[in-house]
């Protein structure tokens, strides 16, 4: 739904600008899920994500086309796909490592969000 409203957005607005502000809340939306107490919270988080998600593809591709000559396009398009297959892989295996990490440790604590246990 906010993908084809995006899209669509892209038609008035500066696409560039408008990747910039929905990634921006994409960022700060996953930020506020860290900080979430109650499911409410994290529920409005999360809704922010997706968001947040949904304007850098449909943008994004069609940047691509306007730059690229036709018989570049495949080739771009592919990397630019490939980007989310590599990161979601490069996620799961740095995220277990940073887990692992983290249950080796004691209790840290921090002054803005005070003791953090694994």
């Amino acid at each position: 739904m906010f993908g084809q409203l995006f899209g669509s957005l892209a038609d008035r607005v500066s696409r560039r600008w408008l990747i910039f502000a929905c990634v921006s809340t994409w960022s700060l939306a996953t930020d506020l899920c860290g900080f979430a107490q109650q499911f409410w919270q994290m529920l409005l988080a999360r809704i922010g994500v997706g968001v947040g998600e949904a304007a850098p593809d449909p943008n994004a591709s069609s940047m691509i086309a306007d730059l690229l000559p036709r018989d570049r396009l495949t080739k771009a398009m592919a990397i630019y796909g490939l980007g989310a297959t590599v990161g979601s892989g490069c996620a799961y295996f740095f995220g277990g490592v940073v887990v692992d990490l983290v249950a080796r440790t004691h209790e840290l604590v921090s002054p803005l969000v005070g003791a953090v246990r694994p």
